[in-house]
């Protein structure tokens, strides 16, 4: 599944949530949340065995992130696909230049 989108700005990269940058997740979610460094670490991992995560790169540096859980739902007798996003993070420097909405388009586009 190639998820390389340059829409936005050419040295943009939006790729799966590998373990290596399990700990800068974390430290972007101490920044974002006031979350302590234990349980943005353990909440990073509990989103990694549980559900699926996305990471916005620019310069090689992860800006942005987010993790969805796909799941079916019933509405109105018809099976529906959605998602339930956690953990949305994008870095202050960042911001406003579209990186999430990227993301979601990526998610929509790659449902499983």
């Amino acid at each position: 599944m190639i998820l390389s989108e340059t829409r936005k700005c050419e040295k943009m990269k939006i790729r799966k949530l590998l373990k290596k940058d399990i700990e800068r997740y974390a430290q972007m979610c101490c920044y974002c949340f006031h979350m302590k460094q234990d349980n943005a670490r353990r909440y990073i991992e509990t989103g990694v065995e549980f559900g699926k995560g996305l990471i916005v790169e620019e310069n090689q540096q992860i800006m942005s992130a987010m993790f969805y859980y796909p799941f079916r739902e019933n509405v109105r007798f018809q099976k529906m696909k959605m998602a339930v996003l956690s953990g949305v993070v994008t870095m202050p420097e960042a911001r406003n230049r579209g990186f999430v909405g990227e993301q979601l388009k990526i998610i929509q586009k790659n449902y499983p």
